[in-house]
C-alpha cells in the first residue's frame, strides 16, 4: 500500500467534511443522513459528528463499520460544528437525498413532501436510485458486537419479517398502531410461517406469542433497550422475502435498504392518526 505523502495528507484535511447528526434522532434517521452525505459528498474524508443521546446510547463504531470510505472519523460530539449542508430543499435530515432527475416532485405518496422525495416508497421507487442507494448503504456493516448477536440466530427461508415500532415516546404523539391491525396483516400467510418479531418492548412480545404459538423468533435474549440489538435486528429484517412494517418507521426502511431492496414490504398504518 502506497504511504500518503506529506502533501496528500494535508489535502486530505483540507477536504475534510463535517456531517452533524441530531441528537434526537433515532438509528434509522442517522442512517439516511449518512446516506444522503455520502452520496452528495463521496465517501472519502468524513467527519461524523454522532451524538450518544435519546435511543442511541452508543458511538457509530460501537454498532457500524463503514467499509471503503477512506480517512473517516467519528468525532466526539460538539454542538458548535456546522455541517455540510444538503441541497435541493432537504431540511428534513431524516429524507434521503434525491434530485427531479431521479422522481418527479409529485412522486412521495406515502409521505408527502414539496420536493422529490423517496422515503417510504420501497418497491416504487425506480431501480436506477434503488442501485445507487443500495451501493451505499452497503458500505454500513455491522460492527464486531453485532455480528457476534447475528451468529446467535438463524432465520428459515420463509420467515415473514414483523416490526412494530409501537412504543411510549411514539404512543405521545399518536403514531401508535393497533396491534390488531399487525395480527390481522400476519393472518395472511399459512399458520405454519416462521415470525422474526422486531419490537420495542417485551409486552409487544408477549402480546404477538400469545397470538401466535410457536411461529414467534426474536433474537435470542434480546434487551429491548440495547443498540447492539436494536442494529442486529435493523439487519436481521431485511434479510427475507417478506417484511411487514409499521408505516413511518425509519428502522424497518433501512433494514430494506440494507437487505438491498429486495424485500416484498407491507405496511401497516398510515399518516392519518399521527399528531405530529
Amino acid at each position: 500500500m502506497k504511504v500518503p505523502s506529506l502533501r496528500d495528507i494535508v489535502l486530505i484535511f483540507r477536504r475534510r467534511k463535517p456531517i452533524v447528526l441530531e441528537p434526537g434522532a433515532g438509528i434509522g434517521n442517522r442512517l439516511k443522513h449518512l446516506a444522503s452525505f455520502i452520496r452528495v459528498y463521496g465517501p472519502d474524508c468524513l467527519d461524523i459528528h454522532w451524538p450518544i443521546a435519546g435511543w442511541v446510547d452508543k458511538r457509530f463504531y460501537d454498532l457500524f463499520e463503514l467499509e471503503g470510505c477512506r480517512s473517516t472519523r467519528e468525532l466526539r460530539w460538539q454542538q458548535t460544528i456546522k455541517g455540510m449542508p444538503l441541497p435541493n430543499a432537504i431540511n428534513q435530515d431524516w429524507r434521503l437525498y434525491v434530485s427531479s432527475d431521479d422522481v418527479p416532485i409529485d412522486f412521495p405518496r406515502a409521505y408527502p413532501a414539496a420536493f422529490p422525495a423517496i422515503d417510504f416508497e420501497y418497491e416504487r421507487i425506480p431501480k436506477c436510485v434503488q442501485i445507487t442507494y443500495t451501493a451505499i448503504f452497503a458500505k454500513f456493516r455491522p460492527s464486531t458486537s453485532v455480528r457476534s448477536r447475528l451468529a446467535q440466530i438463524s432465520l428459515p427461508g420463509n420467515t415473514v419479517c414483523v416490526q412494530i415500532r409501537n412504543d411510549e415516546d411514539w404512543k405521545r404523539s399518536g403514531r401508535e398502531e393497533r396491534l390488531e391491525l399487525f395480527v390481522a396483516q400476519l393472518r395472511t400467510y399459512p399458520s405454519d410461517t416462521p415470525l422474526f418479531l422486531s419490537a420495542m418492548n417485551h409486552a409487544i412480545s408477549i402480546y404477538m406469542r400469545q397470538r401466535f404459538p410457536n411461529q414467534i423468533i426474536e433474537l435470542p435474549n434480546k434487551d429491548y433497550k440495547s443498540m447492539v440489538d436494536a442494529v442486529a435486528d435493523m439487519y436481521l429484517l431485511g434479510s427475507r422475502e417478506n417484511g411487514v412494517f409499521s408505516y413511518g418507521s425509519t428502522f424497518s426502511e433501512v433494514a430494506w435498504w440494507i437487505g438491498g431492496c429486495q424485500q416484498r414490504v407491507q405496511v401497516v398504518g398510515t399518516r392519518a392518526n399521527w399528531i405530529s
